[in-house]
């Protein structure tokens, strides 16, 4: 199994400094818009909450917009664009490079509905009025490259998820993989059994092996997708008839393709779910003593005193306190190890290297294998809520890896392991342990 698959996260270039004219010296307009521009979603949650009936409409609805993407709210996040999008002053006041902006959100939103076709209208319509336009190089390539592959894929049937009213269970595979764990379960694909590592830091389409999708009969439709992991490459994008998970089925579910996923020791990789599938399942809850997993028909009312989960370009981050202090970590259950990332080094130097040991770093996933220098800190302690836990012997990077956001490190598949229950919820963005 591998430590970690991650693909490269769209960089883009938010001029939301274009708002500063029209925040002029209104307090709760110069609050909410220096969240925006430092995207500190969970407190611009909070502020927007507060503020939104003092805020103006622009930054209002722009506000909306960014929290809909953080908190994986797609219906209300498209009505806030197109409030933005279809009001002349507002778009004056926007600019050009955030309307942009605006368009490649709305396309992932209607991404993540399935909406394909839907999304390869409104970016050829944008891209064809706009091409003699100076627009932000960055936005207009991933409008591009998002119209080329939503226009293939809006040409089959959209991606539909069936499932039972009721509670459904299936096993969990926990394994050892290198010097860690994966978790790995049953499934379908077009009739034929597969195992498929239980992977939530792969954000979009499933990924599988070339030798996997001609076994499983599953179908390139589109070739030379740019994909960046431990190195970088090209993919294809593929599609099955069908894929089920125990009771579930998703139709028409879509795949990444790729010669090859390098693997940890001599433990190899030929499938890993997409979490573009268990976002529309919803509701996760993992029993890693008693190696199940369930799917509740219902959804639970979570406990905690706030909501810990966000989302940026599809990855999960979840919300810790360590010493007083909230700290971010991405949350992938196919990485077999938790770790540090290089933010949490610079931050905590001085007390990491007094009792750290200097460690090689190996890391495995899509595109090969990477070593770095870095350390070993014997025992961390964290808490979700009111529960504490610790992680033992877990790694510092000190130098950047994949493509990271403001994270202080990773929360793998031996984290799951330390509780009875792990309750995963995409839709009120949430996790809790118990």
């Amino acid at each position: 199994m591998k430590e970690m698959i991650r693909f490269s996260r769209i960089v883009l270039v938010i001029n939301l400094l274009l708002l500063s004219d029209i925040i002029c010296a209104q307090t709760p307009n110069e609050i909410v818009g220096k969240l925006m521009n430092e995207q500190k979603m969970f407190e611009l949650r909070e502020q927007h909450e507060q503020l939104k009936e003092q805020l103006t409409p622009m930054i209002n609805y722009f506000a909306q917009s960014m929290l809909a993407e953080s908190f994986n709210n797609p219906e209300s996040g498209i009505i806030a664009i197109d409030t933005l999008l279809n009001n002349e002053i507002y778009q004056q006041q926007l600019g050009l490079d955030n309307i942009a902006y605006l368009i490649y959100l709305k396309s992932g939103f209607l991404e993540t509905l399935f909406r394909y076709k839907e999304s390869s209208e409104m970016l050829e319509s944008f891209l064809t009025q706009t091409k003699d336009l100076p627009i932000n190089q960055d936005l207009r390539t991933n409008c591009t490259v998002s119209l080329r592959i939503n226009k293939v894929i809006g040409a089959y049937p959209s991606t539909r998820i069936n499932r039972p009213q009721k509670d459904v269970e299936i096993d969990l595979f926990v394994e050892e993989a290198g010097k860690g764990t994966a978790l790995n379960i049953p499934c379908e694909i077009n009739g034929r059994n597969a195992i498929m590592c239980f992977d939530t830091g792969n954000p979009k389409y499933s990924l599988v092996t070339k030798e996997f999708a001609n076994t499983h009969n599953i179908i390139a439709i589109i070739d030379s997708i740019p994909m960046q992991g431990v190195g970088s490459g090209f993919a294809k994008i593929g599609i099955a008839d069908s894929l089920k998970i125990g009771d579930i089925a998703c139709y028409n579910s879509l795949f990444y393709i790729v010669d090859k996923i390098s693997p940890i020791d001599s433990i190899s990789i030929d499938a890993v779910l997409g979490s573009e599938i268990l976002n529309s399942i919803g509701e996760i809850q993992l029993f890693p003593s008693e190696k199940k997993i369930i799917f509740p028909v219902t959804q639970t009312e979570s406990t905690l005193s706030e909501y810990n989960l966000i989302m940026n370009n599809r990855h999960l981050f979840i919300r810790l306190n360590q010493n007083s202090d909230n700290i971010l970590m991405h949350f992938d259950t196919g990485s077999s190890l938790s770790n540090m990332s290089k933010n949490y080094f610079e931050q905590n130097k001085d007390s990491i290297e007094k009792v750290a040991l200097k460690d090689s770093i190996r890391l495995a996933g899509y595109g090969g294998v990477s070593y770095q220098l870095g350390y070993k800190i014997p025992k961390l302690s964290f808490a979700i809520d009111n529960i504490h836990f610790e992680m033992d012997n877990i790694s510092v990077y000190t130098e950047s890896v994949l493509s990271q956001w403001k994270e202080n490190g990773c929360l793998g598949a031996d984290f799951v392991q330390k509780f009875e229950q792990v309750i995963i919820n995409y839709k009120k963005m949430f996790i809790e342990v118990k």
